[in-house]
């Protein structure tokens, strides 16, 4: 069976192609998840913060 050069190049270059979005989408993903993990823990933390702050003047 003879594999035609150009076919078998187009064919890499679109798997490469396809992992690399994937890549790229599963990163973005990820920092986004991360992101608002620690978005949240913010909040949380300094509304405890102010919470025992307000209950230690008052």
């Amino acid at each position: 069976m003879d594999i035609d050069p150009v076919k078998a190049v187009a064919l890499i270059s679109g798997i490469l192609a396809i992992l690399d979005k994937l890549y790229t989408y599963g990163q973005a993903a990820y920092l986004k998840k991360t992101h608002r993990r620690e978005r949240i823990l913010k909040k949380t933390f300094s509304a405890r913060t102010t919470h025992m702050i307000t209950a230690t003047v008052g």
